[in-house]
């Protein structure tokens, strides 16, 4: 056994895990903000057409 390898293939493996947890952290804040632009986007809308 390879003591080099397997220690980098363990890392590599945490860093995959850590880069997708950062990815599905961003795509979490990226949908709230998403959703949150629709909200605001739509109730500028209906007092657009409710207050004209």
């Amino acid at each position: 056994m390879n003591w080099a390898i397997f220690f980098a293939m363990i890392a590599m493996g945490a860093g995959v895990l850590a880069f997708g947890g950062a990815a599905r952290a961003v795509a979490g804040v990226a949908n709230i903000v998403f959703l949150g632009s629709m909200f605001f986007l739509g109730l500028a809308l209906i007092d657009r057409t409710l207050c004209d």
